[in-house]
C-alpha cells in the first residue's frame, strides 16, 4: 500500500506537466472515491483515496484548491456524504471555510433538511468533538445556524449544538 502512495507521487513528479497529470489522476481518485464508498470496505477505500490525494498534493500544491473546487460543483448527494466529506477535510484537501461558506448558503433557511444535518454533524464532529477545524472557519455556517435557531421549532438538537459551540468558544485555554 505505502508503495502503490509512493509510486503515484512519483509519477507526478516525473511527469512533464506535472499540474495537469497530478489535477488528471486527482480527479479519478475523486469520482471513484464516490463509487467506492458504497458496501463492505467503503471506509478503507476512502483512507486509501484520501492518502492517495494528499500524496499528490505533497508534489502539486494546487490539488487541495482543485479538490475544494470540485466539493462545491459537486451534487448535493456528494457534498453532504461525511463518510468521504469528513476526511478530506479533516485531511485539508478541502478547505473548511470555503465549504462551510457554500454549505451555509445551500440551508435555505432550514429547508434543506439534508443539508441542515450534515451542517450540524460537521459542527458537531470537526469541530466540537476532534477539532479539526477552528470555530472561526465555520463563521458563516454558525451564523446559518444561529438564524434556523431563531425560528418557532429549529431542527432537533440545533439549540444544544450551538450551546455546545459557545462554551467551547468561551472556554479557557
Amino acid at each position: 500500500m505505502h508503495a502503490l502512495l509512493r509510486q503515484a507521487s512519483a509519477i507526478v513528479s516525473m511527469s512533464i506537466s506535472r499540474d495537469e497529470t497530478a489535477l488528471a489522476m486527482v480527479q479519478k481518485v475523486f469520482k471513484r472515491m464516490f463509487e467506492q464508498a458504497v458496501g463492505a470496505g467503503g471506509r478503507l477505500h476512502t483512507q486509501v483515496n484520501v492518502q492517495l490525494i494528499c500524496r499528490i498534493h505533497a508534489v502539486c500544491p494546487k490539488v487541495a484548491r482543485f479538490v475544494t473546487e470540485m466539493t462545491l460543483y459537486s451534487d448535493a448527494e456528494r457534498k453532504l456524504n461525511r463518510e468521504i466529506m469528513f476526511p478530506l477535510i479533516q485531511a485539508g484537501m478541502v478547505q473548511p471555510a470555503e465549504f462551510t461558506a457554500h454549505l451555509a448558503k445551500h440551508l435555505d433557511g432550514g429547508r434543506n433538511g439534508a443539508a441542515v444535518a450534515f451542517s450540524m454533524a460537521l459542527v458537531r464532529t470537526l469541530v466540537l468533538d476532534e477539532r479539526a477545524v477552528a470555530a472561526d472557519a465555520c463563521g458563516d455556517l454558525l451564523s446559518a445556524l444561529s438564524q434556523l435557531a431563531k425560528h418557532p421549532s429549529p431542527p432537533e438538537g440545533l439549540l444544544r449544538l450551538l450551546d455546545d459551540a459557545r462554551m467551547s468558544l468561551n472556554a479557557p485555554g
